[in-house]
């Protein structure tokens, strides 16, 4: 699959789209095939190291899309 990288946290010049394995799902989660993704103000912020989540940050960027769910776990 395909995804939209932050290659080194608080450099946004650092954004790439990969190919990435195609995650398997967990119990209790689902796998959707996006159609599309937004890319917004909170990624943006996110980039900088300027928005924060109570979870743990991750590389991978997108915060809004639509598609359908793809796999259960």
């Amino acid at each position: 699959m395909r995804a939209l990288l932050l290659k080194h946290p608080n450099q946004p010049e650092t954004l790439a789209i990969h190919d990435v394995p195609l995650p398997e799902p967990e119990p209790g989660q689902v796998r959707v095939r996006f159609t599309s993704m937004g890319m917004n103000r909170a990624d943006l912020l996110y980039c900088q190291g300027r928005y924060f989540f109570p979870t743990i940050p991750c590389s991978r960027l997108g915060f809004e899309g639509a598609g359908v769910i793809d796999k259960l776990g």
